[in-house]
């Protein structure tokens, strides 16, 4: 009870006694509670008895543990949540809640919690309702009860809600609390004198809100708004009880400002929104893996409406133990890198590994069975909920990705290594033939084709094998020919006739055919009932697989030929071992090409394994921009990386097939002096690519004229196709030029972030004019900063823990340039999602940083990645910029492939260290220390980019390659 006499003994803050806020203002409908921070009652209202039957008089001193069932765990936490809760849409403030009556019965109420402080001391106030609403009650002032104990006039003062009396029958206001007068802007004196009609911006919703408190003595709505002092107008919830004071009828309304849940509700639609329009499929799912929230992507994928997927589990659409199923495909992926769920119990396993786990996201594949029965792959990419660090585990938020595409990709490369495999064990032409069509079958799924050869005595293709179902067409239709006109067609100029007629124009009315050629040797052909079928990959598939077959008939053509002699045999046995060889290393390659990850994986594999054999003593790899002008080496094996054949590489850039060039290195004599064929020299440049498009050179050299024979060309062709392919299929994210690209602005705060950290802790400008990585791992970072003595800057840079050294560059009369070695950077992370930065910058704490981003770039990766580093970063802009390809950038483009990678991060370091200026802000020998290496070795590299530099700048060829 202290601190019910405190609250007495102060002086009052309106004209109305004591007795007034007593009997009248909280002698309403509405139960009113005040709680001490431990939870003891210190006040009930008179209603409070009506509603749960308790004596208000007897709560007092009681815990407020009384009113819950005693199964309820912490009511005061309860209490405190509530109170410290912040309602996310309209008309969340109050919450529906059981309590028990002091007859021992439960009874639902409406319950409102706020938290309030006086005298350094906390306080809760609870208003409770019945849910049904009350009835009218008035009672004239004769009828007015005892208000002994109840709620003093310091809580009416101390409300975080505002409250008013209002005199009906006068349109005037006869009291008001002080958070009343706060949000509206005016004094107590000036807003007694306003009319109750005036401070509400909506009349008429005003004048009905009234009516219904005279009609049923209470009234609650969140369609009002208020007008403040300055016009300001906000909207409120709003509650009501008709009371009597000296028998007239006045009304006691309490109003909430919910501009701040306006706000959130509408932010809440905005997300709704946004996931709803994902193509993917977005859910969130309780710890029992049942969903509770999912958006229209995941209805589509799995055939469900979002109803049905409410409450349903997760686990449920798992059809790991389905027999269209192959489980062995999934376990084959099972990695430490690459996860895979079929079943409930494998699902738990993943969750459990994310949970013991650093990482942020878990991903895995699995297969799903939708509504329509249809068996679905999936990729699932998963994170927990937000839980508080001693919470359990709530649930977890993910997204679906059909990965069908993909994993048809895959199982066509597979397809395609296993028939390479078979192929290359087939001993004759009708074995080939046979395989071949097998080989289409399992491939694409078509099961209408044939294998003609070419008959050199009646010159004519002839059939040499049919699938079952071309035999079923034939013998149905004795008209049909199997296109043949087309197969030979194909045949004559060597290259794949597509035919897809317009309705009613095909045999049947709408087949498609493809016919290749097989060589010199016959044709393949294929058919389907439906004029969309082929697609550019089945046709690139196709023709890689008759690319296959062609190099094991000319095989199997060299075996026939063998046996005409036993000289010849002897002969051409060592060149078929050594395309056997050759086939085989192709196979392999193949193979590992399947399982490759990365396009540098597949680049590397392929010069090791080649410069491994006997057969070639060296391979590297060369990248082509998408203008086909320039080749860079990315990778190789066996030879330094300046052994370059421009002409050779420019050759097959330009004609899109392998460039042979043969070299003796016995000088002046003639072809017929030269019996040492050991000292011939053989090299070839083989075209990656796949369609149109040329994504590099593969350039293998051997002392061999037979590794590098018109057999072993085609199997290197092979080769060569199958990387282009491989590399578009796994690499279809890879941008080589772009004329537009996205600018994304970030609004920044973290300390994390360098500019940020300085400009804080020195309150001053900092900007961040480049960042180059060095050897040993670490980023070199330039600072500009202004207004700032060194010293100042200096000691800063020693509390930043990720800053391992610091260094002054250069001393300027308003700003110094800062040398830092920090251990992690932002344009590392930056680059794993395809972005860079543009710039960054920031002004006493707040900073600003642009990245740029390629449009083929998943923006909002991109955003979740930078937000990653920067947990208190937010997009402000987001804008499409075209960017000039043959002005600046082109220029820095061309020397930066001419450039290596030391060379360039010489050239770097030296320029934002200063060594370009004059005076010089950094000498050769402090460059060299930054970066970890030699005096000489920095002079190296920096004198090779300057030369490389000028000669592109001149237009000087001498020097750029």
């Amino acid at each position: 009870m202290l601190y019910y006499d405190t609250l007495l003994v102060m002086p009052p803050v309106s004209t109305f006694d004591e007795s007034f806020f007593r009997e009248v203002v909280f002698d309403t409908e509405e139960g009113i509670l005040s709680l001490d921070e431990d939870g003891t009652v210190v006040f009930a209202s008179q209603p409070i008895e009506q509603l749960l039957g308790y004596d208000p008089d007897e709560l007092v001193g009681e815990s407020v543990g009384r009113l819950f069932s005693p199964d309820h765990e912490r009511p005061l936490e309860t209490v405190r949540r509530e109170a410290e809760r912040e309602p996310t849409e309209v008309g969340d403030a109050t919450t529906d809640i059981t309590l028990v009556h002091a007859d021992g019965h439960a009874v639902s109420v409406a319950l409102t919690a706020e938290s309030t402080e006086y005298d350094e001391t906390q306080f809760f106030t609870l208003r409770i309702r019945t849910q049904g609403g009350n009835k009218s009650r008035q009672t004239s002032d004769g009828e007015s009860r005892s208000a002994k104990g109840r709620l003093p006039q310091k809580v009416f003062e101390y409300s975080n809600e505002a409250i008013f009396v209002f005199d009906t029958d006068n349109d005037e206001i006869i009291e008001c609390n002080p958070r009343a007068c706060e949000r509206l802007g005016y004094s107590r004196e000036e807003l007694l004198s306003v009319s109750p009609s005036d401070i509400y911006a909506t009349e008429e919703a005003f004048v009905g809100f009234i009516k219904e408190v005279f009609e049923h003595g209470t009234s609650w709505t969140d369609e009002l708004s208020c007008r403040a002092a300055d016009g300001e107008t906000f909207p409120i919830e709003a509650s009501a009880t008709l009371l009597y004071v000296d028998g007239k009828p006045h009304v006691l309304v309490f109003g909430r400002d919910i501009s701040e849940q306006r706000k959130q509700q509408r932010e809440l639609e905005r997300y709704r929104t946004i996931v709803e329009a994902v193509g993917e499929g977005v859910f969130a799912a309780d710890d029992k893996f049942r969903f509770t929230v999912a958006n229209e992507g995941t209805a589509k994928l799995t055939g469900y409406t979002k109803d049905e997927l409410i409450g349903s589990s997760l686990t449920r659409f798992l059809a790991g133990e389905d027999d269209r199923v192959d489980r062995s495909e999934y376990e084959e992926l099972q990695t430490s890198e690459r996860r895979t769920v079929v079943d409930a119990e494998s699902a738990e396993s993943a969750r459990k590994e994310l949970l013991k786990s650093e990482r942020d996201v878990m991903k895995v594949e699995a297969p799903i069975c939708t509504k329509d029965d249809e068996i679905v792959p999936v990729e699932v990419r998963f994170s927990e909920l937000p839980t508080e660090s001693d919470d359990d585990f709530r649930g977890m938020t993910g997204v679906l990705i059909d990965v069908s595409e993909r994993k048809e990709h895959e199982r066509r490369l597979r397809a395609l290594s296993e028939a390479s495999r078979k192929l290359t064990q087939a001993m004759d032409r009708d074995a080939i033939a046979r395989d071949t069509l097998d080989a289409v079958e399992r491939i694409l799924g078509f099961d209408v084709g044939c294998v003609r050869m070419f008959d050199s005595e009646s010159n004519t293709l002839e059939t040499v094998a049919v699938t079952d179902a071309a035999q079923k067409l034939l013998d149905s239709r004795s008209a049909f020919d199997l296109e043949i006109s087309l197969a030979g067609r194909a045949y004559r100029s060597g290259e794949t006739v597509v035919n897809q007629p317009a309705a009613g124009e095909g045999v049947t009315g709408d087949e498609a055919s493809l016919h290749l050629p097989l060589g010199k040797h016959g044709t393949l052909s294929m058919f389907t009932e439906s004029a969309d079928e082929f697609t550019e990959t089945d046709i690139q598939f196709i023709e890689v697989l008759a690319a296959t077959v062609t190099t094991h008939l000319d095989r199997t053509e060299r075996e026939r030929m063998l046996q005409k002699s036993e000289k010849e045999y002897r002969n051409q046995r060592d060149q078929l071992n050594t395309l056997n060889r050759i086939n085989e290393l192709i196979q392999e390659l193949i193979g590992e090409l399947v399982e490759a990850g990365m396009r540098e994986t597949i680049e590397e594999r392929v010069c090791q394994q080649l410069a491994a054999s006997s057969l070639y003593k060296y391979a590297w790899i060369a990248a082509v921009e998408v203008t086909g002008k320039n080749a860079t080496i990315k990778t190789g094996a066996g030879v330094e990386k300046d052994h370059l054949d421009a002409g050779t590489v420019k050759q097959a850039i330009e004609t899109g097939e392998i460039s042979v060039v043969r070299q003796y290195l016995v000088e002046g004599k003639d072809k017929d002096e030269r019996e040492d064929e050991d000292k011939l020299e053989v090299t070839a440049a083989i075209p990656l690519q796949y369609g149109n498009r040329v994504y590099g050179v593969l350039v293998v050299n051997s002392v061999r004229e037979d590794a590098l024979s018109e057999q072993a060309q085609a199997g290197l062709e092979v080769l060569g196709d199958t990387i282009g392919f491989t590399i578009n299929a796994i690499q279809n994210k890879e941008l080589l030029l772009s004329d537009e690209i996205v600018e994304l602005e970030f609004a920044v705060s973290d300390t994390e972030s360098i500019p940020v950290y300085f400009s804080k802790h020195l309150e001053c400008r900092c900007r961040l004019e480049g960042t180059t990585p060095t050897e040993d791992g670490n980023y070199l970072c330039y600072l500009r900063i202004e207004d700032k003595s060194v010293a100042d800057a200096l000691e800063a840079a020693e509390r930043m823990e990720s800053i391992a050294d610091a260094r002054l560059v250069k001393e300027y009369d308003e700003e110094c340039l800062l040398e830092v070695i920090k251990t992690e950077s932002a344009p590392g992370e930056m680059i794993d999602v395809g972005a860079s930065i543009r710039s960054a910058s920031a002004n006493c704490g707040e900073g600003t940083v642009v990245l740029e981003v390629p449009q083929t770039v998943d923006i909002r990766e991109v955003v979740e990645a930078f937000q990653h580093l920067y947990p208190n970063s937010e997009l402000v802009a987001k804008r499409e910029v075209d960017r000039s390809v043959r002005t600046a950038a082109e220029f820095r483009d061309t020397v930066g492939g001419q450039l290596t990678d030391k060379q360039q991060m010489a050239a770097k370091s030296a320029y934002y260290a200063g060594y370009f200026d004059w005076p010089r802000g950094s000498t050769a020998e402090d460059v060299a220390e930054s970066m970890g290496i030699s005096s000489a070795t920095f002079h190296q590299h920096l004198r090779k980019a300057e030369q490389k530099l000028m000669a592109s700048f001149f237009r000087d060829t001498r020097h750029t390659e």
